[in-house]
């Protein structure tokens, strides 16, 4: 079972919500069913599908959730080998004395996707505590981690690791050795970017990651 639980599964399907164009994208999680911990998160995409992998044989939980519409929970399910297709979901609206609290609290959400990259806003989230930056990477919409621990974006290696403003000369088990000892909870926001600029030259062909530390 063991062996099992370590091949590689994916869970997919479709959510909608209603939203105009220009709201802010639909996130789907993954978590432990036994604790709810989120696992890993992506961005529904064109039309509202997405995927997820997990664990075959793992017990999880999936989560959709949109600015301004209650979060969905999936009931518990075991992850099978052949993969697993959800039916439709839905997103409801919440209520506008709810949307309104929301609005108090100004927290700004841990994932944001804008034109040119992915935002992770580390600072006091629950995903910092305790966890090291490759953790969070692993966990963020577009970025993966290896069989041997090295940070991938969109299923890339090769990824360039800038700091505070500037380039980082790590790649390997270097930079994955740098990232597993940086504790999230030195860290305010990453940046990732599948597409970097020109400026980037010919580094980071498989993208640019952008660490922003937090400041004394």
């Amino acid at each position: 079972m063991a062996a099992l639980a370590q091949e590689q599964g994916v869970i997919s399907g479709v959510v909608g919500s209603g939203a105009s164009a220009g709201q802010a994208p639909i996130t789907i999680t993954l978590h432990r069913a036994t604790d709810s911990v989120a696992v890993k998160t992506e961005f529904a995409g064109a039309g509202g599908a997405f995927q997820l992998a997990g664990k075959v044989g793992e017990r999880y939980l999936v989560s959709a959730a949109q600015p301004g519409y209650r979060r969905y929970w999936s009931p518990p399910l075991v992850l099978p080998a052949t993969g697993l297709v959800l039916p439709a979901i839905g997103l409801v609206p919440r209520p506008a004395t709810a949307l309104k609290e929301v609005a108090v609290a100004g927290r700004r959400p841990l994932y944001e996707q804008l034109a040119d990259r992915t935002v992770v806003n580390v600072a006091d989230s629950p995903l910092a505590a305790g966890s090291t930056t490759l953790d969070v990477l692993s966990r963020a919409p577009n970025a993966s981690v290896d069989a041997s621990g090295n940070p991938m974006l969109r299923g890339r290696q090769g990824v360039l690791l800038v700091l505070d403003g500037k380039r980082v000369p790590l790649t390997g088990n270097d930079l994955t050795d740098y990232l597993r000892a940086l504790p999230a909870e030195q860290v305010q926001s990453i940046e990732l970017l599948t597409n970097p600029p020109a400026s980037y030259d010919a580094q980071g062909g498989a993208g640019v990651i952008v660490i922003n530390l937090k400041k004394d």
